[in-house]
């Protein structure tokens, strides 16, 4: 049966265990409206929202959330005595009623657990008048912290020395089995008050309650009366907070705030196909040509993630940019049933034509890895590839996309905010994420981005870096934690170990050089870029033993990037394109990327201003780029061509986490007439100086590879670096040139 009655709390159901009616007395004293006894009178509760009056449900189906427990008088209430932090209203901390809302945004359940010392009381009228004082504070406290924002808090009294109380160490022998524990947490799971929760226990990891009794010493009222609160909590077996731990900015209030305030430069709502494109169609179709789709080759793509993760719009954008009558998008939110996604995608793929990309999208949540076996059976059935897009977005980001969003299609999705938040924590709470083996060939895993745009340029971006490296190199390309194969990763602590025959792998990553303060043509950067990564690994052909692994990391909305992943000429199997910050990748020998002319200077390139502040920031600058080059080279201003050479100290996150041994940066040509040594436009030189550049910067990280593995025949390719590499002009900029060039 359905818990979640629509009927408010004053009406009678079969709820409380002893008198199998909801009871609105304590002993003979009338309760006020809104409150029930239960349990014998060991406990009284309630549920309360904005309005002051009791809540209905929440929704219509069972929820999962976890716990945000508080003890009140002391901990969010002031008492007449004590803690005085001269907050109005009554409150102990003045951000109490943002970090409420926050909570019940991020899906918590707001609970508040008190012990009461009705039991002492004999005479009925002082009964009443502490019953009527005690639920008068709470509910002021309630109207005032939910007077904006309409959610429920729940709210638990023990009356009695017995196991509904809290935990108390004064006089514990006295009351011997009746001295508390944890029988209030145990009622509190019940849904006494028909909100339609559900207890699950896997939640408790994120559940936690905020107490001051926890035993602190002091003299007077500057120390805890007992630790009844932190007892309870280690009890339960959740987290434990102070009040001052908990509600400081610098707490895990704090933490929690961050974590809601999602960024509002997310305008677009999802449900709807208005991207930006990224890439053409043709180059798309291509990449798919490359293993094997428009020979014959079919392919269902299975779109995962949660509501709000931007599935339907990235679907529809698929479909768009590969042509919609090449395309078939199966959406449960339409079709209402999931044997009429079925029945769709086998008809689909059953068809017989000469469509040169045929490609079945299934758009759903596919949290479970049951319910994208269906799915993979299907693909199976037919012979089409197998493939996973994986929205990993943030609960935050999600929640506050299908708040936005009007007119989801198929109408079936909850529009209030309250409601959104808990169906969105539902399924997160049970979502496992997709893997290799459950039989997907392809996983592209695009991680959180606040705008879709950005989202779907990643997803481009990685279709065509998995795609380019085709099904012949999948032994040699690993796997990261959710099985998506992933170019610039490597699969162990080191980089440069030896894969499954035996062989060497070196792996780096890299920025453009030239392409961001000294503004070189995009599209001759990329020719160059292309060209000079193609016959420099491809000397790795002549020995089987060296494999190299070369990826470009560019930030999103690099002009390089839009040029390599939109038209198909730049296209290379020996290239890796990724989006991204340089900092980011993880389990590479070394990363590269362009200085200015003063190297301790990060200029405009976005790779290098992220690493030089991610070494700056380590322990005050202990390890900055500018002390790292000192100990490296006497040279103050950087030569063109010239590559410098930091090794990453082990203590350092981007060595210890990202396994990044080695920092390799060099100087390009300028393109910049506000920058000195401008060529003014002159590439035939330009373009000499930067395949220079690039060759300095692969050779010098093979010489440094070569050297760890002393005495082993490695075939890298040799650039002689010419002496006096444009030094500082006294005769004119130009002629250093031409001669720096051969000219």
């Amino acid at each position: 049966s359905n818990k979640r009655s629509t009927s408010s709390l004053n009406s009678p159901s079969v709820d409380c265990r002893t008198s199998k009616k909801r009871c609105f007395k304590y002993g003979t004293v009338s309760l006020p409206a809104g409150w029930l006894s239960a349990e014998n009178d060991s406990v009284i509760f309630g549920c309360f929202n904005g309005t002051g009056g009791e809540t209905s449900s929440v929704s219509a189906s069972e929820v999962y959330a976890p716990v945000a427990a508080f003890d009140f008088d002391g901990t969010v209430w002031k008492q007449s005595y004590g803690m005085e932090f001269g907050f109005p209203q009554g409150l102990t901390f003045k951000d109490i009623p943002t970090v409420f809302n926050s909570l019940s945004c991020l899906g918590y359940r707001i609970v508040i657990i008190s012990n009461e010392n009705l039991f002492r009381l004999k005479k009925e009228h002082a009964i009443m008048n502490q019953i009527n004082k005690k639920t008068s504070k709470i509910k002021r406290f309630i109207e005032g912290i939910t007077k904006d924002n309409d959610f429920p808090i729940e709210v638990y009294m023990s009356t009695k020395y017995d196991r509904f109380r809290k935990p108390s160490t004064k006089d514990r022998t006295k009351r011997g089995p009746n001295s508390g524990g944890i029988g209030m947490w145990n009622f509190m799971k019940q849904d006494r008050c028909s909100l339609g929760y559900k207890y699950n226990k896997a939640l408790d990891s994120k559940s936690f309650y905020v107490g001051d009794a926890a035993g602190r010493p002091g003299k007077g009222n500057n120390g805890d009366h007992n630790d009844a609160d932190k007892l309870f909590a280690e009890g339960v077996g959740i987290k434990f907070f102070t009040p001052e731990d908990f509600f400081f900015a610098d707490g895990y209030a704090g933490q929690l705030l961050q974590r809601s305030k999602a960024k509002s430069s997310d305008t677009e709502t999802t449900g709807s196909c208005d991207l930006d494109d990224h890439v053409v169609r043709e180059n798309t179709i291509k990449t798919f040509r490359n293993i094997g789709i428009g020979i014959g080759k079919k392919v269902l793509i299975q779109m995962v993630g949660l509501p709000g993760a931007g599935k339907t719009t990235c679907a529809k954008a698929l479909c768009t940019l590969l042509g919609n009558e090449n395309c078939v998008r199966a959406s449960q939110d339409v079709l209402r049933k999931r044997s009429s996604v079925e029945m769709l995608l086998n008809e689909s793929l059953n068809l017989k034509n000469d469509m040169k990309v045929k490609c079945a999208i299934v758009d759903r949540t596919n949290a479970s890895e049951d319910q994208r076996f269906i799915w993979n059976q299907i693909a199976k059935k037919h012979g089409a590839l197998k493939m996973c897009i994986f929205l990993d977005a943030k609960f935050e980001v999600c929640a506050s996309r299908c708040t936005k969003r009007k007119n989801h299609e198929g109408g079936r999705f909850p529009t209030e905010k309250n409601e959104i938040a808990q169906v969105i924590r539902r399924i997160e709470d049970t979502f496992v994420n997709p893997r290799r083996d459950e039989g997907f060939e392809h996983i592209v895993h695009v991680k959180d981005s606040e705008s879709l745009n950005d989202t779907f340029a990643q997803i481009v971006s990685s279709l065509r870096s998995q795609l380019q490296q085709g099904i012949t190199v999948e032994s040699n390309t690993s796997s990261n934690e959710n099985g998506a194969r992933s170019p610039n990763r490597g699969n162990g602590e080191n980089s440069h170990v030896r894969n499954e025959q035996g062989e060497r792998k070196l792996k780096f990553a890299f920025s453009s050089v030239s392409t961001g303060e000294f503004k070189f043509d995009p599209k001759k950067a990329a020719a160059i870029l292309v060209d000079t990564v193609e016959r420099w690994v491809g000397i790795k052909e002549k020995n089987n033993r060296v494999k190299v692994e070369v990826t470009l990391m560019e930030p999103i909305g690099s002009p390089v990037l839009k040029v390599l992943t939109e038209d198909p000429k730049y296209y290379s199997s020996k290239l890796c394109v990724s989006s991204g910050l340089l900092e980011s990748v993880k389990n590479v020998h070394a990363i590269c990327f362009g200085c200015t002319m003063r190297m301790c200077a990060a200029g405009e390139n976005k790779s290098n201003i992220a690493i030089h502040k991610k070494m700056d920031e380590f322990e005050n600058g202990k390890y900055s780029m500018k002390k790292l080059l000192k100990e490296t080279t006497n040279d103050v201003f950087s030569q063109v061509a010239k590559a410098y050479v930091v090794g990453i100290p082990k203590e350092h996150p981007l060595c210890r986490d990202n396994k990044i041994k080695y920092i390799c940066m060099a100087r390009g040509p300028n393109m910049n007439e506000n920058r000195d040594e401008c060529l003014h436009g002159d590439y035939a030189i330009g373009e000499r100086m930067l395949k220079a550049t690039y060759e300095s910067m692969f050779n010098a990280i093979a010489q440094i590879y070569r050297k760890q593995y002393k005495g082993e025949n490695h075939q890298f390719p040799v650039y002689q670096q010419p002496t006096g590499v444009v030094p500082r002009p006294k005769y004119g900029f130009r002629n250093a040139l031409l001669d720096y060039c051969g000219q």
